[in-house]
């Protein structure tokens, strides 16, 4: 089961439920293997073409299934299965995010119930 409080989400394809995650392991071996400096940027200025985002794809599905050994050619066949690319990379860039004190599960502490922090504590400590 996906965790979306660790970037996770899940897919199904062809009966079959997979666990993507889009980590900074999986960005980095995504920048090393297609030769960019920032997964970021490449984004930000749509410089990421089909063949670049199923490779993204195969490598946020290593994490949990790694084992598999999966193609890209393969990857493009769970996808399409999953019910397309769109979808599929919008949510997973989505899960890149961070979560705000606003999402589900999330609770900020009421103001006053926290840990004191102050200089001289931090200087005591």
């Amino acid at each position: 089961m996906a965790n979306k409080y660790r970037g996770e989400i899940e897919l199904a394809a062809d009966g079959k439920t997979y666990t993507l995650r889009l980590g900074v392991n999986e960005q980095a071996a995504f920048e090393q293997e297609m030769g960019i400096e920032s997964l970021i940027r490449a984004m930000a200025e749509n410089k990421l073409g089909i063949g670049r985002l199923r490779t993204l794809t195969r490598l946020a599905l290593s994490r949990h299934h790694g084992n598999l050994k999966l193609t890209d050619e393969q990857v493009g066949d769970i996808i399409d299965a999953s019910g397309g690319m769109v979808e599929m990379i919008s949510r997973l860039m989505e899960s890149m995010k961070p979560l705000s004190a606003g999402d589900e599960g999330l609770k900020p502490e009421a103001a006053g119930t926290g840990p004191v922090s102050s200089p001289q504590a931090s200087a005591q400590g």
